[in-house]
Order: structure tokens, then C-alpha cells, then sequence
């Protein structure tokens, strides 16, 4: 069971690795200022050896946002402008390029270098990396304006992208992994708590009650942890552009996925009866999130979004069967999705990872009151079925055990339990004695009488049984054997072994 404990343990975690680490996500300052936000495309081919006229009648001028190498081989023109202060630092400068091509860079006419090697066709290009920062010689960069021309190709990859293009930059000099695992290092920090809390419903889904719910809540913590590797990936290793689609696919899916077993995980609290209902609209939404935005960004932030609403629609549906908890659920599923919504482009990327962390921490918490609700009802039931069960046997005990049929001399006696005093074995015949002094010699044995008496009777020696209502007082010998005194006055001897047990019994 999810003990107090653990909960507050888990969530602690949760909440402080998600938190107070913002600080740490300041990225190095670029330096690059565009002209303006316009570049120049033009056909290339493999033959070119420098940049050709940016006049050639088969180049045009669009936005930058705009550029496009995918299934093409194109030369790409824009403008920089470096200031006096930039050339004037100490520190040595990188052109970065982040982008789904490979290419080749000139800065001035000057080569900067190549990453990969564009081509016209798939079979021609050797692929480059997503992320590639040049370092510039001093005498590259010129106060003012610097002309770039890049020639690149993307023939690769699963997708076709809406912004191929992700950032051209002139800043201080490092590697693209480091500066960007400094974006990514507060999201990185509660990887560990996911997975941890993953692995925990994992074993609480096997062994719990609750199990499916364990299970969905397992397979969130799993996503959500595979979802921020394949986030941070990019920070950690430099890859080759193909793989980015295969990272985009991943995140939609971790995404999408998340926000059905959320969906999913809500229905199973409130609209259990109508659930098949509610699945189906599960599986609406989520197709319409995913065919319908063009950008991967979009399609997984509206996934998320979409289920989010999906989640608080069900909650609010039922707030007349269950209101403390629907209004509970309904107030925190309106904060996860206004964040989502007023962030927007940013969400994925900063408030994603910090605001799961949050609605996990409330999912683990209303799964912890669930286990302990379960708990203490099956205590109460453990409780109630004792008493009802001892009720059972001592209604049993008064049945069966009220009289006894005994043969003596033929004649079958119909004798109260209750009038019998002592019990004591004579070879093949027991002789039972009763209030008032009376006595029958009855052919059995103690064994058979041991198995049909109630409960109140107690065998105290190989060759005595005694009612214990009948009990005075117990003297122990100094052998260790005991001397039971019964109110009739008579007195029964107690066994050396069963002495402790008659004593523990009396007391």
C-alpha cells in the first residue's frame, strides 16, 4: 500500500527537483542581429564552388522564416550585423546553424566549414548534423554588415517540416550540446523522480488492489520520463538530422499518449458507468490533435490540451454524483491546462516537465487517499466479519454442544453440558460426573468426548476433563505438577506439561 510516508517522500521530491532550478536555464547571449528578415534563395548544384550572383533570375526573396532545403538543393543569402563590441571581446566567436540539411557555410566569400555534404540527390548527400557551431578566424567577421551564403540539401529523413530551419547565430564559442544542455538542465533534474515513481505503481499494479489505476498512473511516470529524454536528447549528444524526426515522432507520442492515460485515468473515477462513451470521445480528440495543427510542437501541445479539456469536462460532468472531489479534480486540471494554454510555444519547453511534476504529485496524492480509504474499509470489514464470525460460533457452539446423547448400560442419557463437572477415563469407560453429585459411567473415551464438547471445557491431564465454570482454584506442587480444586470440593490432578497452558488460561 502507498503508505503516508512514501507519499510525502515522493512528493517532496517532485515539487523541489521541479522547482528552484530556473536560475540555471539562462542560455549564452547571442549576437547575432539579422539586417533585416529576409534572405535570398537560389537553386545550387554540385558543381558550384563559391556562392553564384544572388541576380540570377531563378533566386527570390522570402521571409526567413520561410527557407526550405528539404527534398531540395538551394543556395541561401541573408545579412549579419556585427557591432564594434562583438569583434571587440576577448572571447572567440562560433557561427551556429540549427537545421534539418546538410551544408556548406561562407561567411564573406570566406569557407567556414561544412556539415555533411549537400548534394542534389538522397544518394549524393552525406548527411550532416542537426546542430553544428563553426568556430571564426578573427579576420572573418567585419564591423557592420557580413554577407552569408550557405548551400544546403535535406534529401533524408521520415517528415516534412513546417520550420526546418531552427536558428542561425554568432555568439561565444562552444559546443551546441553545451549550450543548449543548460536550456534543458532544470527539465532534466526530476528525470529520476519519474522514473522512480514509475517503477513504484509498476510493482503497486501487480501486487496492489487498484490496479489498473496503479498501472495508468506507471505508464504516465514512464512517458513522461521518456518524453523528457527524448527533449533533452538533444542536449546530451549530437545527432545526425534524420534522427530529429524520429525525436519529434517520440515526443508526439509520449504526449499524446500521456493525455489519453490522463483522459482515461479521470473517466475511471467519475464516469465508470459511461465509459465506453467517453473512450470514444477520448479517441476523437486525440485523432483531431494530431492530424489537424501542422507543426509537431503544435500537434503535441494540442494532444496534451485537448485531453486536459476532455479530463475537466468529465470531472464537471459529475460534480452532482461526487462534488468534493470533482471540484477538487476541476480545479486542478482548469490550472494544468490554463498553463498550457497561455504558454502555448513555450509550454513544451519550460513549464511542461514543472507543471506534470505538480499534477503528478496530485494524481500520486489522490491515489495514496484512495489506498488508505481501501485500507481502513478493509479493516472495518476484517472487523466486522470477526465479531460476525464469533457470533457464528458461539451460536454454533450453543446448538451443537447444549446437551449430549450418552449410552450407559444400554440407556441413552440426554445430558446438559453445562451440568457437567469433571470428566475422568476408566480403560474403555468415562466417568462423568454431574451437579448434584450424580455420576454416569458412559463406554467411550475422553478423545471421542474432547471432539464434542464446547469450548469452556478444558483437558488438564491425560485422564481428566474439567468445565472450567467449575474452577476454584489451581495449587501447583512442588514436582511441578498443579491440583485443580473444583467448587464441588472435589480435586483434579494437572499435568506437569499442561500446567503452564491451564495457568494461562485461568488468568
Amino acid at each position: 500500500m502507498l503508505g503516508l510516508r512514501h507519499f510525502i517522500f515522493l512528493g517532496l521530491m517532485l515539487f523541489w527537483t521541479s522547482g528552484p532550478t530556473s536560475a540555471q536555464s539562462a542560455s549564452t547571449q547571442d549576437y547575432v542581429i539579422f539586417v533585416d528578415h529576409h534572405a535570398i534563395v537560389c537553386p545550387a548544384s554540385e558543381a558550384d564552388v563559391l556562392p553564384p550572383s544572388k541576380t540570377n533570375t531563378e533566386c527570390k526573396k522570402i521571409g526567413t522564416q520561410y527557407i526550405d532545403p528539404q527534398n531540395k538543393h538551394i543556395w541561401v543569402f541573408f545579412d549579419l550585423q556585427i557591432s564594434d563590441d562583438m569583434l571587440d571581446s576577448n572571447e572567440p566567436l562560433g557561427f551556429g546553424l540549427s537545421a534539418k540539411a546538410s551544408s556548406y557555410i561562407y561567411i564573406n566569400s570566406r569557407e567556414i566549414g561544412s556539415n555533411g555534404q549537400p548534394a542534389d540527390n538522397k544518394k549524393a548527400e552525406l548527411v550532416g548534423r542537426m546542430d553544428v557551431v563553426f568556430p571564426l578566424r578573427e579576420d572573418v567577421l567585419v564591423a557592420g554588415v557580413n554577407r552569408v551564403a550557405i548551400r544546403m540539401s535535406s534529401h533524408w529523413g521520415l517528415l516534412v517540416l513546417r520550420s526546418p530551419i531552427h536558428s542561425v547565430y554568432v555568439s561565444p564559442y562552444e559546443q551546441p550540446q553545451s549550450r543548449m544542455l543548460r536550456g534543458y538542465l532544470p527539465s532534466l533534474l526530476p528525470f529520476g523522480v519519474f522514473i522512480l515513481g514509475s517503477l513504484y505503481f509498476l510493482i503497486m499494479s501487480i501486487v496492489g488492489k487498484r490496479r489498473i489505476s496503479a498501472g495508468l498512473l506507471s505508464l504516465m511516470s514512464a512517458l513522461v520520463a521518456c518524453q523528457l529524454f527524448a527533449e533533452v536528447s538533444r542536449g546530451l549528444f549530437s545527432y545526425t538530422y534524420p534522427l530529429h524526426d524520429i525525436r519529434l515522432i517520440a515526443i508526439l507520442l509520449c504526449s499524446a499518449l500521456f493525455g489519453i492515460c490522463l483522459s482515461i485515468y479521470v473517466v475511471r473515477i467519475f464516469g465508470l458507468k459511461h465509459q465506453w462513451r467517453w473512450f470514444a470521445l477520448i479517441g476523437l480528440t486525440i485523432a483531431i490533435s494530431i492530424v489537424l495543427p501542422k507543426g509537431f510542437d503544435a500537434k503535441a501541445g494540442i494532444a496534451l490540451f485537448s485531453q486536459t479539456v476532455l479530463s475537466l469536462v468529465v470531472a464537471i460532468f459529475y460534480l452532482r454524483y461526487d462534488l468534493v472531489r470533482a471540484v477538487v479534480f476541476s480545479t486542478v486540471l482548469s490550472i494544468f491546462g490554463a498553463v498550457n494554454f497561455i504558454a502555448q510555444g513555450q509550454f513544451l519547453d519550460i513549464y511542461f516537465f514543472y507543471s506534470i511534476a505538480l499534477l503528478m504529485l496530485f494524481l500520486f496524492a489522490q491515489q495514496a487517499l484512495a489506498y488508505g480509504q481501501e485500507q481502513a474499509m478493509r479493516q472495518e470489514e476484517e472487523i466486522r466479519a470477526n465479531k460476525l464470525q464469533l457470533v457464528l460460533d458461539q451460536r454454533q457452539e450453543q446448538t451443537q454442544s447444549a446437551t449430549l446423547s450418552l449410552t450407559e448400560s444400554g440407556k441413552i442419557h440426554r445430558i446438559v453440558t453445562e451440568d457437567i463437572i469433571s470428566i475422568s477415563g476408566a480403560d474403555d469407560y468415562i466417568d462423568v460426573r454431574l451437579k448434584g453429585g450424580k455420576s454416569r459411567l458412559i463406554s467411550s473415551t475422553l478423545a471421542e468426548m474432547e471432539v464434542q464438547l464446547p469450548s469452556f471445557f478444558l483437558r488438564v491431564h491425560r485422564s481428566h476433563i474439567v468445565n472450567t465454570n467449575f474452577i476454584q482454584s489451581l495449587d501447583r506442587e512442588p514436582s511441578g505438577t498443579g491440583r485443580l480444586t473444583l467448587t464441588q470440593g472435589n480435586t483434579i490432578p494437572v499435568s506437569r506439561r499442561i500446567m503452564p497452558s491451564v495457568r494461562k488460561t485461568l488468568i
